[in-house]
């Protein structure tokens, strides 16, 4: 099943308003500290194979300075790291 948020949200602007809401709290003030947020935000979209959420947090989680050897883990942060095919 794959679920595309963005289309929803352009289908709905009285949605994504509130979604946009949550989730810039979720950004700024959430409990993840960011290192962990921005992986755990690329293994889902990895995941489920959403090419908008994997180009967006990718760079994010650069910007962090997190790469493919932050893990300690190196067959996960292969898996994870590689540009999935969407």
């Amino acid at each position: 099943m794959k679920f595309e948020v963005i289309g929803l949200l352009v289908r709905r602007p009285d949605l994504a308003r509130v979604f946009l809401n949550y989730n810039n709290f979720l950004q700024q003030r959430g409990e993840l500290p960011t290192r962990l947020r921005e992986l755990a935000i690329l293994r889902v979209a990895h995941r489920h194979r959403s090419a908008y959420e994997w180009g967006q947090h990718v760079r994010l989680a650069a910007e962090t300075g997190i790469s493919e050897m932050t893990s300690p883990n190196p067959r996960m942060a292969t898996r994870a790291w590689r540009m999935p095919t969407f």
